[in-house]
């Protein structure tokens, strides 16, 4: 009789736990790693989200926030302690079992994180006045997780892997947060939807300007050539832009600039692809200057042609705290005197060619030139302005009203023409 009652007492024990167990929101306990079926979505898409966990097979509440911190949608999934099954995750992936499906909500176009922690962004088919273009295939390059990218500076033995998988941890970078901040307190009058780079491979977005806001140094020959073709206005603050090609499958990225390699990716100014770098953005990342280089005074741009970019700017010349790369025009010459007949690609691929604001320095001892170009591209309605350089969305050099002045009137000039 004692034995029975200590077993009910066991048992009504158990039943307890399990309930209040069962009524535990574990929805504070943080993702581990994780990623998405997709990096960008519409409203009513259908969402799957991947993650690691410390919880095995526990349901809980997985809470998607915006770049305030703020949660915006909340539903459940199920916990899993999960192991990618190569040890190779770079180029493998980590093929994780699915922790939950949804309906993307009918949320504001932006960028959003499950837990804080995995990227997604929601896009809008409503017309915007400006659009920011996520650098989603220049954050997988970047990315070491599983210990390679396409650089040597951070992958295992300093050997850059050629195969990337998609289908790995990915974070928000705090970029994202400055340039949506920054927009928001200085354009409340616009509207704004984001995308990802790879949604201009198939998608036509209604929007006055497109802004390539951080760097985009990778690219498809499709993305490539239907950037070629836009009909937007566009707004360059990249270096190196879309100057190395890659093959992007389902679910990872291969490059190679090898033209012997028996995937027969080529860079792009090789002769048998013969798409010049230029063509894409106007400037060239090979005949671009390297600012700390030149001296004597590498962090600064001479103005050179009256544009209302530079209405507000108090000299003639632009001061920055810190920089890298100037991008330039495709020329190689010593003089600024009649730049537009330097080269005759200009008047091929371009019904109107500025150089606005120049830095010299020397390409392999050729003295050469870079800065910031205006052009409008033949075939098509779309004015560029590319200044050239990340320079102009650093928060350092934003703190001189001179650098935030163009940056702010170039999105102007370009989103209100």
């Amino acid at each position: 009789m004692f034995k029975e009652l200590k077993w009910i007492k066991f048992l009504l024990v158990a039943i307890i736990v399990a309930i209040v167990f069962s009524k535990i929101d574990f929805g504070n306990v943080p993702i581990k790693h994780g990623y998405c079926n997709n990096i960008s979505f519409y409203p009513g898409d259908s969402l799957v989200l991947f993650a690691d966990e410390n919880l095995k097979e526990i349901k809980k509440s997985y809470r998607l926030y915006n770049l305030k911190g703020e949660v915006v949608f909340e539903t459940k999934g199920i916990g899993r302690i999960q192991q990618a099954p190569s040890p190779q995750v770079y180029s493998e992936g980590l093929n994780y079992q699915p922790t939950l499906t949804c309906q993307v909500p009918d949320l504001p176009s932006g960028i959003y994180h499950w837990e804080k922690k995995v990227p997604v962004i929601i896009k809008s088919k409503e017309k915007a006045d400006v659009t920011l273009v996520y650098p989603f295939l220049c954050r997988q390059g970047e990315n070491s997780f599983g210990g390679k990218s396409f650089f040597g500076y951070n992958s295992t033995d300093g050997v850059p892997a050629k195969r990337l998988s998609l289908e790995r941890d990915l974070y928000v970078t705090p970029k994202e947060f400055f340039i949506v901040d920054f927009f928001t307190k200085n354009f409340p009058e616009l509207s704004l939807n984001v995308i990802a780079d790879v949604d201009l491979m198939d998608e036509q977005h209604n929007t006055q300007l497109l802004w390539f806001y951080d760097n985009y140094p990778f690219a498809t020959a499709q993305l490539k050539q239907n950037i070629d073709q836009l009909n937007c206005n566009v707004l360059v603050t990249a270096n190196g832009f879309m100057n190395n090609q890659i093959i992007l499958n389902d679910d990872e990225m291969i490059f190679t600039n090898d033209a012997t390699d028996s995937l027969k990716t080529l860079p792009f100014n090789h002769p048998l692809v013969n798409s010049p770098t230029y063509l894409t953005s106007g400037v060239s990342h090979l005949f671009g200057v390297e600012t700390d280089a030149v001296k004597p005074n590498p962090l600064s741009l001479s103005l050179l042609i009256d544009h209302p970019i530079f209405k507000d700017v108090s000299g003639a010349e632009l001061h920055f705290a810190s920089s890298n790369h100037w991008n330039g025009p495709p020329i190689l010459s010593d003089s600024l005197i009649d730049v537009r007949s330097v080269t005759d690609s200009i008047s091929t691929y371009f019904k109107s060619y500025d150089l606005l604001a120049y830095n010299w320095n020397s390409y392999y001892d050729i003295k050469t030139i870079g800065g910031i170009v205006n052009f409008k591209r033949k075939g098509t309605n779309s004015e560029w302005i590319n200044l050239g350089s990340y320079a102009f969305v650093n928060e350092e050099n934003l703190q001189n009203p001179d650098v935030k002045s163009v940056l702010v009137n170039s999105i102007r000039y370009l989103a209100e023409d």
